[in-house]
Parts: structure tokens; C-alpha cells; sequence
């Protein structure tokens, strides 16, 4: 969640910045203007990481569906922000503001999520931050949780045993 928030806090910098400054106005005055926007997003934000499965790894490997778990994160976060800006605040919504400010949001969010998912499965891969595991017991769904334990490396699981009250049927598996 603490990168999440340099990531939005990094949006909302350039999102200043791209925005078109008015007469007389400076980056200063500009970035003071939006920083409810940035308040209400971030709390947001939070609130919605917090709700659902957007972790850097998820239980799941599917990609596409991290990336809309995100998505739909931002999206919320954003919507809700514009809502609540266009009812209390005093000065027009700039959409040049409120479109860069979305598009790097979701784009730096979801690089740097992305790059943290690699790191920790390539950490895991090389037994840096590996659980042990005891499986215990011995049968079909034992057989399926070891499988895949064993084959899916990058999840940081390294299988120590199989405990079962019969040895026998242990060392089949």
C-alpha cells in the first residue's frame, strides 16, 4: 500500500505538471489547487486496495485478472473523487487534470506492481523467501496440494514431508 501511494503521488506530480497553467499561475499554485483531489483519491485508494485482491500476488496466476483488479481499483477511486470534487469544490474540474492524472495512476501502478510481483517470484524461485511446508495426510488432495506446490515454485513453498498416520501410504505419494 506504501508503494501504491508514491506511485499515486508521482501521478499526481506529473498530472500538475502536464496541466495547463493559467495566466499568471504557477506549478506552486497549480499543485495546491488539486490537492483535495489528491487527499480524496488517496483515501480512496486505500479503501478500495484494502477491499479487494489486489495484492502484488494474488492466490491466483493469472495476470489479466490482477491487472483488472487494479484497474477497477482506479477507476472506482477516481469516479468517486470527480463526483465528490465536482459537489464540493469551488473551482472547475480540469479534465487535461482529472485524464492524465487517471492514465498515470493506473500505469504506475500497475508497473511497479507488476515489476514487485516479478522481484518476489524470482526471489521465491531462488529460495530467497521460501515457506516450508508440511503436507499432512495422504490422499487425492494431498497428492493435487503437493503437485502443485511442486510445480508452481514462484507461489514460496518448499515441501519438507508428508505426514500421515499410515508410512506406507505416505511414501506413495
Amino acid at each position: 500500500l506504501a508503494l501504491d501511494c508514491v506511485c499515486i503521488f508521482a501521478a499526481y506530480i506529473a498530472a500538475v505538471y502536464i496541466t495547463d497553467l493559467g495566466v499568471g499561475e504557477t506549478f506552486a499554485d497549480r499543485a495546491r489547487l488539486y490537492i483535495p483531489h489528491l487527499g480524496i483519491f488517496l483515501t480512496l485508494w486505500c479503501a478500495s486496495a484494502l477491499n479487494r485482491d489486489t495484492a502484488i500476488t494474488i492466490e491466483g496466476e493469472d495476470a489479466r485478472a490482477f491487472a483488472g483488479y487494479v484497474m477497477k481499483s482506479v477507476a472506482d477511486a477516481l469516479v468517486v473523487c470527480v463526483v465528490v470534487m465536482a459537489l464540493f469544490s469551488q473551482h472547475e474540474l480540469s479534465r487535461q487534470f482529472l485524464l492524465s492524472f487517471g492514465v498515470g495512476v493506473l500505469g504506475i501502478i500497475l508497473l511497479s506492481r507488476t515489476l514487485a510481483r516479478l522481484g518476489i517470484w524470482g526471489a521465491r524461485l531462488r529460495g530467497l523467501t521460501s515457506a516450508r511446508a508440511l503436507v499432512v495426510g495422504a490422499n487425492e488432495r494431498s497428492k493435487q496440494l503437493l503437485s502443485t506446490l511442486v510445480t508452481r515454485e514462484h507461489l514460496g513453498f518448499r515441501v519438507v514431508g508428508i505426514l500421515d498416520d499410515d508410512p506406507d501410504r505416505a511414501k506413495q505419494i
